[in-house]
């Protein structure tokens, strides 16, 4: 058994967790820690409120402090059991907790079975048991300090569910990060976290000391996380932003801008150099831009083959779970857009640069939901619902409310020639509880019944129709608050935009 696990699904030995891995999944699950936080608590609790003098401990005190220094011991042996003698021994800390956890027992099981000691030796070593009290107090409130700067793995793991997951016993990494591409060039990974977001994702000591470590002075990160800033220096490399709000796709121009930064950046591919995409969970908006990675660098032929691969590499195969890939139907049209403007651009990596496609102007007629909603009565109870056109983030266009129609399922909003180019968001709301937040997730913002993204370059025929599958917000079909409606889209149901 190697000394260095990495839960990376081509490298996975089997389709099931070997004991070792079992083992390292438990010791570091948040269940686990939050006992040990309890135990290790309690373990204060006796040194500093406990203070015998010679006539020795209470026989309660020692027998809870047995008790204690049994699951300490427990977890010394799994460390060496999941580390190995190599590793085990290589961390100071670890000889520390090995050695104060064995003192500790000896001398309190001395303490408690002192019958038949003499007096002389009764005195050395309850004198020796309260020099190791003091190690052990040390070595207790250090764990205890860990656990609260957020060393602890367990709550980013229950966090990441099944994401595909970086660990490396060797250097000592645990990082909701892992590779995309089959040659190690493509990486994606949650957001390296400040303050008390790293107690549940990456913290950002740990993402530096990673890319420091295995890529030194050859990697580049994306960052498509504004709404969760950090600093820069940290880093030894670049770090481009690209402002795309959660639940939306970036931009077309971001995409492009993205792709020939990375081509030019990586180069021949001969020299070692990486690339690493973060949203906040690692998962859609830096999903998005992946896949179109995969797609310029030909690694996968199509948008279908890349959004699969993506989705594959970034989920943990053997958890129970959900596949941990591109989700948002408006991220996943314009991965489909990329792969259109490869095709007609003819230009992939090495090629040359990309353009961005020419935004078509278009007159934005009407917008009809057919059979959209389970329960037209239930809908129009909300009240008058509205439809609003932004483009490239701005909103552009409100329509009149529409209230009648809906208890038909036939809802038509009319939007008055407006003109639209370039990167186009149409959402509905409905009108008394509609907010309009300048920087909201997208889909969550105040009222909103669904929404969807596309590009006028890629618009053909004068209608845009989708069914509710392709309808983001509407896909998940959830429950909309202050109503009893549990399902309220119809799947059978959709939208047609009508344009010239």
């Amino acid at each position: 058994m190697t000394d260095e696990i990495r839960y990376q699904q081509s490298q996975a030995p089997s389709d099931s967790f070997t004991v070792r891995d079992r083992l390292y999944n438990f010791l570091n699950g948040v269940y686990f820690q939050v006992f040990m936080m309890g135990v290790v608590c309690t373990d204060i609790g006796i040194l500093l409120g406990h203070t015998g003098g010679d006539e020795g401990e209470d026989g309660s005190v020692i027998a809870v402090t047995m008790i204690i220094l049994v699951i300490f011991l427990v977890e010394v042996l799994l460390k060496g059991a999941i580390y190995g003698p190599y590793l085990f021994v290589k961390d100071p800390f670890n000889l520390f907790d090995s050695v104060v956890v064995l003192l500790s027992f000896i001398c309190t099981f001395a303490e408690a079975t002192n019958v038949g000691l003499g007096v002389a030796t009764l005195r050395t070593t309850r004198n020796v048991y309260k020099a190791v009290k003091v190690l052990r107090t040390v070595r207790s409130l250090r764990y205890l300090y860990k656990s609260l700067q957020g060393t602890s793995t367990g709550a980013r793991k229950l966090v990441g569910r099944n994401k595909q997951r970086y660990v490396d016993l060797v250097n000592q990494f645990d990082l909701d990060l892992c590779y995309i591409d089959d040659k190690k060039r493509l990486i994606v990974m949650s957001v390296p976290a400040v303050g008390r977001l790293a107690l549940f994702r990456n913290p950002i000591w740990e993402v530096v000391r990673f890319f420091e470590t295995k890529h030194k002075n050859s990697y580049r990160i994306y960052n498509c996380c504004p709404e969760h800033p950090y600093p820069d220096k940290d880093f030894g490399a670049a770090i481009i932003k690209y402002n795309v709000q959660d639940h939306s796709p970036p931009t077309m121009e971001s995409f492009v801008s993205f792709m020939n930064d990375a081509g030019k950046y990586i180069g021949s591919g001969e020299d070692g150099k990486t690339i690493a995409v973060h949203c906040r969970g690692g998962k859609g908006r830096s999903g998005s831009l992946c896949c179109a990675w995969l797609l310029y660098s030909k690694e996968c032929a199509t948008a279908d083959k890349a959004l699969a691969k993506f989705a594959l590499s970034r989920t943990e195969s053997r958890m129970v779970g959900s596949l941990q890939g591109v989700e948002t139907p408006s991220q996943k049209r314009y991965i489909y857009q990329v792969e259109q403007l490869l095709l007609k651009q003819n230009l992939y990596w090495g090629d040359g640069p990309l353009s961005l496609p020419k935004a078509k102007k278009m007159r934005l007629k009407s917008l009809h939901l057919d059979m959209l909603f389970s329960d037209p009565a239930g809908m129009a109870k909300l009240g008058p619902i509205v439809c609003t056109v932004s483009v490239e983030g701005e909103m552009v266009f409100t329509s009149e409310p529409v209230l009648h129609e809906v208890l038909s399922n036939k809802v038509t909003f009319r939007l008055n020639d407006t003109e639209v180019s370039g990167d186009v968001q149409v959402s509905v709301y409905i009108k008394d509880r509609m907010k309009v937040e300048k920087v909201a997730k997208s889909g969550k913002e105040k009222g909103i019944l669904f929404t969807f993204f596309f590009h006028s370059a890629f618009t053909s025929k004068g209608e845009l129709s989708m069914k509710t599958k392709m309808i983001d917000k509407a896909v998940k079909n959830k429950k909309i608050k202050g109503t009893s409606m549990k399902k309220p889209y119809r799947m059978d149901g959709g939208l047609r935009l009508l344009f010239d």
